[in-house]
């Protein structure tokens, strides 16, 4: 592992997902994408990142729903969401 952080960017337009992504790719961290509440799930499942940067409102599973999801969970309650 590299020692930086990494965030999960949640949201469902692709243009967000890519300025967030590259502002903080240069400020160091790694950077994960998810399109979508169903997305992020899984992707948290296997990676546990640092920071979820979420978007509250997709189509499909909606940011609160997938924070209810994620802050409800053990395994995953402790991931600051922003």
């Amino acid at each position: 592992m590299d020692g930086k952080k990494t965030i999960l960017v949640v949201d469902d337009e692709p243009d967000i997902v890519s300025i967030v992504t590259m502002m903080l790719e240069k400020e160091g961290y790694n950077v994960l994408a998810a399109n979508n509440g169903v997305e992020a799930m899984e992707c948290v499942k296997g990676t546990k990142p640092d920071v979820i940067f979420l978007d509250r409102n997709m189509p499909e599973i909606g940011g609160d729903e997938t924070m209810t999801g994620l802050k409800e969970s053990p395994e995953t309650s402790y991931i600051p969401i922003i």
